[in-house]
């Protein structure tokens, strides 16, 4: 079974002088150093100090190291691009070179590492060797021991300097400590541990428990892949496989980076659990689902909240320092949103300096008015404004959808912002998903008039604005002119929607109901009813495809998916779009001509003229869409030469759509979740697996007639469909039967004394001579054979 493989980008790196050291930024805080804080999802291990020390004038050279960019990300709107010259999507870091780690007291620093050796009574040197203190001694468990007259473990100490070790130890060859005694001997890669007792060495596990002579094998974690394990931690790769650097897997030979996953092909990475593949960086990065939106997941699972978030169960929300009430809720880092409907962020409307009231609408106290997400003062407005140009441009995208009953037009350092425009709000009983605000509107005469729109029955349908958009020299020689045509479409919008609202259908139906129903009191007298029958009355409902008018409730009217923004729901479903607006390839209301033209500018024609990157949709010729070359063939063009595939394709590296296939190594995905097998290979439920002519005995197929042995099996020279069992010495007069498992030829019998050794056989003995051959002896000197003819004693001379 191939395995999949976990590397973990271990950071360790300085950072704008602090010093982190890191497996995906699960870092160790410190209390006293200047440490990043971030989560820390294990105890670190605290090692005896002095294990590892800097040596005087020696500073071991550091390395560099790759690691993805995205988890120096502190700023959700704020994108870190890597220092990599190969890939803007890495940083390269400072790290200690293999064999050394971080010294524990001084980061800065480099010392060797010894792994699991010298963790007491000893400092490590370079090139992991123990070095252990006076009077100490390293025993053969790699432990460094007392000696006496310190101690002596397992034996007792002498006033002259000597150690005498207790029953069942004797002394090393050295003489200086005791190991335990194993009269019997152990078996292959085991040491004695304990009198009379042995155990595998480091590194091995014990497959038959009464085998000797197979003894201890050697583990490999993570698994070999494609290979076999020949020690521990040591792989040797099949034909056509390989190790990548600083990996003891066997891999395919992987164009992708693949880290924390499996190459099973040039061009397929398999994630290990708790990873998701990402195409940035051709890796496996932690995936946390979709619960770490205002954060970075830096561990399977695990999300660390941008700057400003804060963790809450298992998302990152928002801080609010002063809180935001009790019908307020935090949207972002410092603010406060209304509604009373969850949501996602849009359905809350920011509300700052202000509170919210039971109905869920931002409310600005006594003298102050709601401008953008702000409550400010009048004379604030214009320094707000100047002082914020994108801020407010974006802004008001929502305030267009609160403001539409009055409308004016600010020009500030030449940019046109849309806010107000002076026309008549015709429209009556037209509903809005948006909460009401109160709002103080600037006239041309410099009064103002107070509006609650709590008590303004608008409507998104009729009263929907798409974003605003900039106007200056760049779009247009003359940018003043462009505002004055606003009224003539808030006029046309007025006259729309009074039109169109008139020619609608009431939405309203009959439906019989018990007269019995309708009389709450005097139930014994029920009068008759105005229906089929006197027990029946009729009463007025919604008909299908329509719902009651919150602020009217004798009226219904209809429902369109998505509330139709910019347009109006004249029908269940069917929804037409405002003057101004036109629909879109998706059968959305957008702007055009004179109010705006996404991706493009209004010229003095009121026409459409699109960016670079872009065109004029080809039916309506009043808006722009992005514009590939070549075209999106199985996909759609979303942004200039930037293709997004449908659902079963996926982006090619040439930016063209292919069929997208799960799983389709060693074959070619033809449609999208139909794998075609190269040749030689056949289906065999979701992978294309090789085809060989014969059984592989004692492995398996690997590629088309190509076998791979299983462990302890090698290839025999005479057929290349056949594993034999593999000795690791060769089986002198005998063969090989089982690993490292020998029987002996005919006449012939195992040497007690050398493994894998078979000597001949003198069923009768070899007295005086050696048994050279099957029942054959030869004399020693002085001897001679009696000469009768089977007979194998040789007498003296």
């Amino acid at each position: 079974m191939i395995g999949i493989t976990r590397w973990d980008w271990c950071v360790d790196f300085i950072l704008s002088n602090v010093l982190l050291c890191c497996c995906f930024f699960n870092c160790i805080q410190t209390e006293t150093t200047r440490y990043t804080t971030t989560t820390t999802t294990k105890q670190p291990i605290i090692r005896t100090p002095g294990l590892s020390l800097p040596q005087k004038d020696v500073n071991p050279p550091k390395c560099s190291k790759e690691v993805p960019a995205v988890f120096f990300q502190y700023e959700k709107n704020v994108l870190v691009v890597g220092n990599s010259s190969l890939n803007p999507y890495f940083n390269v870091i400072e790290v200690c070179c293999q064999g050394f780690k971080r010294y524990d007291y001084d980061w800065s620093k480099c010392v060797p590492d010894c792994g699991n050796k010298c963790l007491q009574n000893g400092f490590c040197l370079e090139g992991a060797r123990c070095q252990c203190f006076d009077e100490f001694v390293l025993n053969h468990r790699n432990d460094c021991v007392p000696t006496c007259p310190l101690g002596c473990p397992d034996g007792d100490c002498f006033l002259n300097g000597t150690c005498v070790c207790k029953q069942g130890y004797e002394l090393s060859a050295t003489r200086r400590f005791c190991v335990p005694i194993c009269k019997m001997g152990c078996g292959l890669n085991e040491i004695c541990a304990a009198p009379e007792k042995c155990e595998c060495k480091v590194g091995y596990v014990k497959l038959e428990p009464d085998d000797l002579k197979i003894g201890c094998q050697p583990i490999c974690i993570p698994d070999c892949g494609y290979g076999h394990c020949v020690g521990p931690n040591r792989c040797n790769c099949f034909h056509g496989y390989q190790k990548r650097q600083n990996s003891s897997v066997c891999e395919s030979n992987c164009y992708l980076r693949c880290e924390n996953g499996f190459c099973v092909n040039s061009t397929t990475c398999i994630c290990q659990n708790g990873y998701k593949f990402d195409r940035n960086t051709t890796s496996c990065l932690p995936d946390c689902g979709d619960d770490c939106e205002n954060g970075v997941c830096i561990s399977p699972g695990i999300c660390r909240c941008f700057n400003g978030y804060k963790r809450r169960g298992i998302k990152c929300e928002g801080v609010c320092e002063h809180g935001c009430g009790f019908y307020g809720k935090c949207v972002a880092p410092g603010v406060c949103g209304c509604s009373i409907i969850p949501g996602p962020f849009h359905n809350y409307q920011q509300c700052d300096l202000g509170y919210c009231t039971a109905r869920g609408r931002c409310r600005c106290q006594i003298g102050t008015t709601r401008f953008i997400n702000h409550c400010l003062s009048p004379d604030q407005v214009t320094t707000y404004a100047s002082m914020h140009h994108q801020k407010m441009n974006d802004g008001l995208i929502n305030e267009f959808n609160l403001l539409i009953a009055k409308m004016k037009i600010f020009v500030i350092l030449n940019v046109m912002f849309l806010y107000q425009v002076e026309a008549q709000y015709k429209t009556v009983g037209i509903k809005t998903r948006y909460p009401a605000s109160s709002a103080s509107l600037v006239q041309s005469n410099s009064s103002q008039h107070q509006y609650d729109y709590e008590q303004i029955d608008s409507t998104h349908n009729g009263g929907h604005f798409s974003e605003p958009h900039t106007y200056d020299s760049r779009f247009s020689s003359q940018p003043q002119q462009v505002p004055t045509k606003a009224p003539l479409i808030l006029d046309a919008t007025a006259d729309f929607i009074n039109k169109t609202r008139s020619s609608m259908a009431t939405g309203v139906c009959f439906k019989e109901v018990p007269t019995a129903s309708l009389v709450r009191h005097h139930q014994n007298v029920i009068p008759a009813g105005n229906g089929s029958t006197p027990e029946l009355s009729k009463i007025q409902v919604c008909c299908a495809g329509y719902e009651r008018n919150p602020h009217i409730f004798t009226r219904c009217d209809p429902v369109c998916p998505g509330d139709c923004p910019n347009g109006i729901c004249t029908a269940p479903n069917m929804c037409v779009c405002m003057p101004g607006h036109v629909r879109n390839e998706r059968g959305k209301c957008i702007t055009t001509c004179p109010l705006g033209c996404g991706n493009g500018y209004c010229n003095n024609d009121n026409e459409c003229e699109c960016k670079r990157g872009y065109t004029l949709e080809l039916q309506e010729k009043k808006y722009c869409i992005p514009q590939c070359e070549p075209a999106c063939v199985a996909g759609n063009c979303v942004a200039p030469n930037k293709c997004e595939c449908k659902e079963g394709f996926r982006l090619a590296v040439n930016g063209a759509c292919e069929p997208d296939c799960r799983r389709c190594e060693n074959g070619k995905c033809t449609a999208p979740g139909v794998c075609t097998c190269n040749s030689g290979y056949t289906r065999a439920i979701d992978i294309c697996e090789p085809v060989c002519d014969q059984t592989c005995e004692n492995g398996f197929c690997v590629a088309p007639n190509t076998c791979a042995c299983q462990p302890e099996f090698k290839l025999s020279e005479e057929s290349p469909f056949k594993c034999l069992p593999h000795c690791d010495l060769p089986c002198l007069n005998g063969f090989c039967v089982a690993h490292n498992k020998c029987i002996c030829n005919p006449g012939y019998v195992p040497d007690e004394n050398v493994r894998n050794m078979c000597i001949p056989h003198c069923p009768q003995g070899c007295p005086n001579g050696y048994c050279t051959a099957p029942n054959l002896c030869i004399c020693k000197p002085g001897f001679i054979k009696t000469g009768i003819k089977g007979r194998q004693t040789c007498t003296a001379v």
